[in-house]
């Protein structure tokens, strides 16, 4: 479960994140304290470690294949770019979405 604190960046999707491991535990404590699921995003992920950056290929599905390079801090956010550039992506194409903004969005069409 990941705690993720609000965008502090317009450019990239640069925010807090706090992650704990948990099992089904966790669901049973959040039903019990009435909260209710409001959607579930599945991923298959591959994760490699560059230069500090933890750089994760995900297949989500309904949506496709993404890649989120994530760094700790701004000279990470420049490595950030440069590859992104190395491999054709422009800034311009990034996207700042969730994954579960992305799945609303698809399915309110």
């Amino acid at each position: 479960m990941t705690y993720k604190g609000k965008r502090l960046d317009a450019e990239a999707k640069t925010r807090d994140e706090i992650e704990i491991k948990c099992g089904e535990e966790i669901s049973e404590i959040l039903t019990r304290l009435d909260f209710k699921a409001v959607a579930n995003v599945k991923k298959s992920r591959t994760e490699y470690l560059f230069e500090n950056l933890h750089i994760c290929v995900d297949d989500v599905e309904q949506l496709g294949n993404f890649v989120e390079i994530e760094g700790k801090n701004l000279v990470d956010k420049g490595k950030i770019f440069e590859i992104l550039k190395f491999f054709g992506i422009e800034k311009s194409e990034s996207i700042t979405k969730s994954y579960l903004e992305l799945l609303t969005e698809k399915n309110l069409r």
